[in-house]
């Protein structure tokens, strides 16, 4: 098979062996000829509706789902879902909020033939290799808002859950850049409150939740440090960062190139490991922390 050579920003290019072009999705509403029940729709095929999913010409019909074009999870057309049944049936104040901003997402890739797979299927858990899931911001998020954050990461490799689960589908030692890592961030304050979490690797699905649920509150990721979590688990990966990030964790740093720690503040820059650690440590400081 021919090399497939793409432009990227008219300064480099990059030499794969695929391309995936994601073009969405496209709305099934076609049979429902919504234009004779004077339902507004957008130029992507999309109904037009109020912040309560009505439509807007015809309030009496709501939508959700794909069927507004804006987010492609179940989740999300789940809660929409619930939302406009709750408000058809009276309930000026719905149990089921519309909440946007701190939806987590999860996507199944199956290296072998390089299928991108972006829903969840039990049947096909045996054959999914690697999971990549996030929630909240990401680094350049936190610095376009001009943000004091902390950043934490942890690879796999540390975790015993994920250690045994390698040696069942791999002959020899863990490769800790191929067992996946978690990422976190967090205000660099006393509070440590959650921003986000990335997580890429096996069962990355399993621990985002966790994460999604401490910054829709907005709560700190001390709450992650004091809950007791089951053992072998891969969860256990999110308890491993917050110590991480709190100073707290036996995996440290400068002796753990398995492990990141990094500060950025909007005046400095990515602070200096020389601002961060004991004089007696400088010397061993590696480039984790480089800005």
């Amino acid at each position: 098979m021919d090399d497939i050579e793409c432009e990227v920003v008219e300064t480099k290019s990059l030499c794969v062996d695929k391309v995936i072009l994601a073009i969405g999705r496209v709305p099934n509403v076609g049979s429902l000829q919504l234009d004779k029940a004077n339902v507004k729709m957008n130029d992507r095929g999309t109904l037009e509706v109020d912040e309560h999913l009505r439509s807007v010409t015809s309030p009496h019909i709501y939508a959700a789902g794909d069927a507004l074009g804006k987010w492609g999870l179940v989740a999300v057309a789940e809660m929409e879902g619930r939302h406009a049944v709750e408000r058809m049936f009276g309930t000026k104040n719905p149990a089921t909020k519309l909440e946007y901003k701190h939806i987590s997402s999860v996507m199944f890739v199956r290296p072998g033939n390089n299928i991108l797979i972006p829903f969840i299927c039990i049947a096909m858990k045996s054959i999914i290799k690697i999971e990549i899931a996030c929630v909240g911001m990401n680094e350049q998020e936190a610095i376009a808002r001009r943000l004091c954050y902390k950043s934490g990461f942890l690879r796999f490799g540390l975790i015993n859950r994920a250690v045994i689960d390698w040696s069942e589908r791999h002959s020899g030692p863990i490769e800790p850049k191929r067992a996946g890592f978690i990422k976190m961030i967090c205000t660099d304050d006393e509070e440590k409150i959650l921003l986000g979490m990335r997580a890429v690797g096996v069962d990355a699905s399993s621990v985002i939740g966790s994460g999604a649920l401490l910054i829709r509150r907005g709560e700190s990721i001390r709450e992650l440090e004091k809950t007791a979590h089951p053992h072998p688990s891969i969860i256990e990966s999110v308890q491993e960062c917050a110590r991480l990030l709190l100073g707290r964790s036996l995996y440290k740093p400068h002796v753990w190139p398995k492990t990141h720690v990094k500060h950025y503040s909007p005046e400095k820059g990515s602070a200096l490991a020389q601002e961060l650690l004991p004089k007696r440590l400088r010397q061993m400081i590696p480039g984790y922390m480089e800005a």
